[in-house]
């Protein structure tokens, strides 16, 4: 999409809002970043060490945005591109706890695994929502809710390998899901880097931002 199919009217009150539901936003993940990584510590979970990553991911695409929400077109996209590679590097981070916990099997607890997953999700649900009004706005923005919206696939997943843990007694499904989280943040990434990519060339092409 173009600037001009994509852009919202920015004024003060519009950059102030979208920096409180950023910070927002930012808490949430951050919080659920160490809810997560703990338990996924103390369970034994691929599943919830992989979301609690991306979880870190978003807190930091949150955290950048805040800073460059008003700042120019240029500036936004090459700040996406930063997005889009450091999810690349949490889904190689991803791929390489799974190779691990395959090489050496460990017990995870599906019961706890399909509570924090609820948790997750329901967080995840509401930064979505303080993020859906702006969905249509600029790469920076656009980005943002790409993660939000993925975070939630990624919770669901982690509760289908809690459930499945407990009801098949084998650790495979949280394998399973580890991976599928691994690729999804692949692909997402390479969208946001192809994206904003694009919007660096139009912005260049304008003229009216430098690099």
């Amino acid at each position: 999409m173009s600037d001009q199919c994509c852009s919202v009217e920015v004024t003060d009150e519009h950059n102030h809002e979208l920096k409180r539901i950023l910070w927002t936003v930012f808490a949430i993940n951050i919080t659920m970043f160490l809810v997560e990584i703990v338990a996924g510590h103390i369970y034994q979970s691929t599943a919830l060490m992989a979301d609690s990553l991306d979880m870190l991911s978003d807190a930091f695409v949150y955290g950048v945005s805040i800073l460059v929400v008003a700042k120019s077109a240029y500036i936004k996209a090459k700040v996406s591109v930063m997005k889009g590679v450091l999810m690349s590097l949490m889904a190689l981070y991803v791929i390489y706890e799974l190779i691990t916990k395959i090489l050496n099997p460990v017990v995870s607890n599906g019961q706890a695994i399909t509570v924090v997953g609820l948790l997750a999700l329901v967080a995840n649900a509401a930064c979505f929502w303080l993020l859906f009004k702006h969905k249509g706005g600029d790469i920076n923005i656009r980005s943002a809710w790409v993660c939000s919206r993925n975070d939630m696939t990624m919770n669901a997943g982690v509760i289908v390998a809690g459930v499945s843990v407990v009801y098949f007694g084998s650790q495979w499904p949280d394998y399973i899901i580890g991976a599928s989280i691994a690729l999804l943040i692949l692909v997402s990434s390479v969208k946001i880097i192809i994206d904003s990519v694009k919007e660096m060339k139009l912005a260049k092409e304008s003229s009216h931002y430098p690099e």
